[in-house]
């Protein structure tokens, strides 16, 4: 093994101004795992041009011959300084980086930024091929029920997986499916509505009756003696085919998707409750199992948000004419976790471009005791700290480590603050690296392959504008015969050398989450701190939950519990819910929380630094989870995490919406002191960079106890 250096002029994608950081890994050394199927697969992105001619051209162009695929729904409102999201070949961004053609310089110079997503199989967009012209879309017919919407109508939104929405719990007796729009992301391409996947939607004849292929006529076709039959119905709207391979999440016993679903929107069939319709989307198979840093679901994402809005507006007959409330009940560990992140700042964005009619709520995340994040405060010049970062065996998927340092003006600084080294588990040091923008050490293997990268970049995007190193690890096995390189397993030593930074700068770490999604084969197994400073347990052998424990104090160390609040619920607008257990009123172990890297200029607003608020995610320490529906009518199932929390509010909101009330972050804190002031009194202390404004306790959604109080 050696290590080798790089600089601006050595790589291929460096060059394109704002380009994803990721880009030279996954294109590069790491394109064995991004890229699978081999370079025919596709590439999501999310863009963001700020030069209104560059937009212009980029129009021109998609409309005659295109190696580029923009979603009709951004493609009709596209413009400077907004977010949007595309598909291509590696081939864009080969041409992107190196040619000659004037709109590919002119694109390659001009300011933006680009992050890309996880690939698509070339199959999924079967409408449209790289070097045709762009593919328009059909809409559905949908709209307005005959009469109109409730006056208190909210639409739910959610984005899931594993979404069982022909459930009863979604279903009226008289009126049928309350799911409007359902897009399952997952190829094949079988729909001319969507760009990629399949689409089903409720719709009425000339007569009143279902459309044919509407939601409403699969379910009467699929019933039989007066009874749904579930899995004819999923087999004939395309959510379950067993001769397609990979995870499918609804034919589970408990699925994800079904049961959040149940607890924001779910209601009794016979309550005939008509004023909350839904729509879902079901991301695709590959986003939800990779949740390493190799798979970045942020396009699959905004894609789902647009065409949640873009159907609501369609039912209720224009822009902004129902009030929508959307769940996404997932979550990231690794990012700059101060708000400015691509999908945060789009979702801000969004709210308030429609203030009163739109709220997004997301879970704060499992990773309290995750050992993912440290934080380093140097105490002198010249100091040098070392982070001791386990990567496990067997671990099928890439690593990936992020070290965000501090704002400090808007242009990348002159001279060093930090330099950084990598230490293998062998002991083979490489050279410091410092903050010169797209430098980096690579460490090639035998054979002569990368099997890790080390980098340094200097994101320049406002309000962003902060450099960070990255570090990323080959995995560490490969099952299947392969000459695909891998990295040694064992503890990596990440050396930060101080050079001029003050006692009162922090530099952050955080590594990003590597395990298996619920249901999902173990391919990644999550890497962490392993610092010997970090007291996992107190002497009766119970985990210790927050670093102002008196056995942690005595141990100060740099790897923290504290700010590992998931990376995308950081935003000034979304709503965030931490998790805690019914029984006892104890913040659940996991629930992460915060504080979060202050914005440049000055400390943040408390509600900005921490999850807004606390909702029951364990009924007990026995009776884990909380109830709602399973994958299949009649079934209730236990399933916990913030993931369960989150939704709660989420029909919550849609309550306060539906009455005309605000239903945003001010009337979720409200809502918590209240609760937070009713007994039982006095309950246990509640740690306030985790559970924020106080703990809401709602009603079970599910009227089965499970224990007697």
């Amino acid at each position: 093994m050696n290590w080798i250096e790089f600089g601006p002029d050595d790589g291929t994608y460096t060059g394109i101004i704002g380009m994803d950081p990721a880009a030279e890994w996954l294109l590069g050394p790491g394109i064995q795992d991004y890229l699978p199927d081999g370079e025919s697969m596709l590439i999501p992105f999310i863009m963001n041009l700020y030069d209104e001619r560059e937009v212009e051209r980029l129009r021109d162009r998609i409309k005659s011959e295109s190696e580029i695929f923009i979603p009709p729904v951004y493609e009709r409102t596209l413009k400077a300084g907004e977010y949007f999201t595309a598909v291509a070949s590696k081939t864009f961004f080969d041409e992107l980086a190196n040619s000659d053609d004037g709109f590919f310089r002119d694109l390659r110079n001009a300011p933006k930024e680009i992050k890309l997503g996880a690939p698509l199989k070339a199959s999924a967009l079967s409408n449209w091929k790289p070097g045709q012209p762009n593919t328009l879309l059909d809409d559905p017919p949908v709209g307005p029920p005959e009469g109109g919407w409730p006056s208190e109508t909210v639409v739910i939104g959610i984005i899931d997986d594993g979404i069982a929405f022909a459930h009863e719990r979604f279903r009226t007796r008289e009126a049928g499916s309350r799911v409007q729009c359902f897009w399952r992301m997952d190829p094949p391409n079988t729909s001319t509505t969507v760009e990629f996947g399949h689409e089903i939607w409720k719709e009425v004849d000339s007569s009143g009756n279902p459309a044919i292929g509407s939601i409403d006529a699969l379910l009467l076709s699929s019933t039989v003696a007066g009874w749904l039959d579930e899995d004819q119905f999923y087999r004939s709207a395309k959510l379950i085919d067993f001769a397609d391979p990979g995870h499918k999440g609804a034919a589970w016993r408990i699925s994800h998707g079904t049961h959040v679903l149940d607890i924001a929107a779910g209601e009794d069939p016979d309550d005939n409750v008509l004023n909350r319709p839904i729509i879902g989307v079901q991301l695709p198979i590959a986003t939800t199992g990779d949740t390493s840093g190799g798979s970045d679901f942020k396009d699959r994402v905004l894609r789902a948000i647009a065409y949640i809005l873009q159907r609501a507006d369609a039912l209720g007959g224009g822009p902004g004419s129902l009030r929508v409330v959307i769940n996404f009940s997932y979550g990231l560990i690794a990012g700059p976790h101060d708000g400015t992140s691509e999908l945060e700042r789009a979702l801000d964005a969004m709210v308030q471009a429609r203030p009163d009619k739109l709220r997004f709520v997301l879970p704060a995340g499992n990773s309290h005791l995750s050992r993912c994040h440290a934080k380093v405060k140097f105490t002198q010049l010249g100091q040098v700290v070392d982070l001791a970062w386990r990567v496990q065996p067997d671990d099928q998927t890439p690593s990936l480590l992020e070290i965000w340092l501090p704002h400090e003006g808007a242009m990348p600084p002159s001279s060093d603050r930090i330099r950084l080294s990598v230490v293998t588990p062998g002991g083979l040091a490489s050279s410091p690296l410092g903050e010169t923008h797209n430098t980096g050490v690579h460490l090639l293997d035998d054979n002569g392959e990368i099997i890790c990268a080390a980098s340094y970049v200097f994101d320049p995007i406002v309000p962003t504008q902060r450099g960070r190193f990255l570090v990323e690890l080959q995995p560490t096995v490969r099952l299947q015969p392969t000459t695909d390189p891998v990295a040694p397993s064992g503890v990596w030593t990440i050396k930060l050398h101080n050079v001029s930074l003050k006692a009162d700068q922090q530099v952050h770490a955080w590594i990003q989450r590597d395990d298996a999604a619920y249901g999902y084969p173990t391919l990644g197994r999550q890497s962490y701190f392993d610092q010997l400073c970090y007291v996992r347990f107190d002497p009766q052998g119970r985990a210790i939950e927050e670093d102002s424990h008196a056995e942690q104090v005595a141990s100060p160390c740099h790897v923290k519990r504290a700010g590992l609040i998931n990376a995308i619920a950081t935003g000034a607008e979304t709503i965030v819910l931490g998790g805690f257990v019914r029984k006892d009123f104890r913040p659940a172990r996991y629930s992460a929380g915060g504080p979060i890297t202050p914005k440049q200029g000055g400390t943040l607003d408390p509600n900005y630094r921490k999850p807004d608020a606390m909702a029951v995610s364990e009924d007990s320490k026995v009776h884990a989870g909380v109830l709602a529906a399973g994958s299949r009518s009649g079934s209730v199932v236990a399933l916990n995490g913030t993931s369960v929390a989150a939704p709660q509010i989420t029909r919550w909101i849609a309550g306060e919406l539906a009455a005309g009330n605000p239903g945003d972050r001010n009337a979720v804190r409200d809502l918590a002191q209240a609760h937070e002031a009713a007994p039982p009194n006095p309950k246990p202390p509640l740690p306030p960079d985790r559970g924020g404004w106080g703990r809401i306790n709602l009603s079970p959604g599910a009227s089965i106890r499970r224990y007697v109080t």
